[in-house]
């Protein structure tokens, strides 16, 4: 739902703040929006509450990052910004388009920052991570049919797609969401020995909504996408996640055939 006052991030990187202005001699008030985007302006006001238009996409917030990288790379700390700025200047420079998968059940439809807090208990104490830094992922398409690939997709579903390997190339094109969905579930170590536990139904202790700060927004988004590095650092990681996990397949298939014999 669109809000009267606070921050809106809109198409081009552009960023406005609305505010009450009241005329006393006329005794009548109203919102008054006004674009802070250029000369920094937005720098004082980057813990207001912000909102996104529905026509934002990620290649939107490189627009914002990039008109004053210097300062982006003070304010969005640990997120590579110089790097992923030059990275996407050379994407616009050769024009590089992103590879569709065919299969639409295998295609993100938007990117979404979300909120993931996580309680856990111990030794008496009780602590929540997940409140200082928004997440950001993939959501996919409505499931056409049941996946197969034993995470348990059902038709109809949506997919939760990490972003940490994705080419920036292939995403610069969709829309970014936020989602100000603020949930907190039971410790699930509580359960993690019941017989045939279903962790989808963790008993929810908070249920509410939190909203996103502009500087909550955007660091959450360049923080997932540099959580890997640049480039050459993320392909270097992604090789050993692939090599280990095919390790890992190799040894179970062994196993599987030993049983059998």
């Amino acid at each position: 739902m669109s809000k009267n006052y606070g921050l809106k991030f809109t198409k081009g990187g552009r960023v406005s703040n609305s505010e009450w202005v009241y005329d006393r001699e006329k005794e009548e008030g109203e919102y008054v929006s006004t674009d802070i985007t250029d000369n920094t302006a937005w720098l004082h006001r980057r813990t207001k509450d912000v909102e996104f238009a529905d026509d934002v996409t990620l290649n939107d917030v490189f627009e914002f990052v990039a008109r004053d990288v210097d300062v982006a790379d003070i304010i969005f700390t640990n997120c590579w910004i110089k790097d992923y700025v030059e990275e996407w200047k050379r994407i616009k420079e050769e024009n590089l388009q992103p590879e569709i998968e065919e299969d639409q059940d295998q295609l993100i439809e938007y990117l979404e920052l979300y909120w993931g807090p996580e309680l856990s208990e111990y030794e008496g104490r009780v602590d929540i991570d997940g409140v200082d830094r928004a997440d950001f992922h993939g959501i996919g398409f409505e499931l056409s049919k049941d996946q197969e690939d034993g995470m348990g997709w059902k038709k109809g579903e949506r997919i939760t797609w990490g972003i940490d390997f994705s080419s920036l190339k292939d995403i610069l094109h969709l829309p970014v969401r936020l989602n100000e969905n603020f949930v907190i579930y039971d410790d699930w170590m509580k359960y993690k020995d019941v017989p045939n536990f279903n962790f989808k139904d963790l008993p929810r202790l908070i249920d509410c909504k939190r909203s996103f700060t502009l500087e909550q927004a955007i660091q959450g988004v360049m923080w997932e996408l540099s959580f890997y590095g640049v480039n050459s650092e993320k392909e270097a990681v992604r090789a050993e996640v692939e090599s280990r996990y095919e390790e890992v397949k190799d040894s179970l298939d062994k196993e599987d055939k030993n049983d059998k014999v």
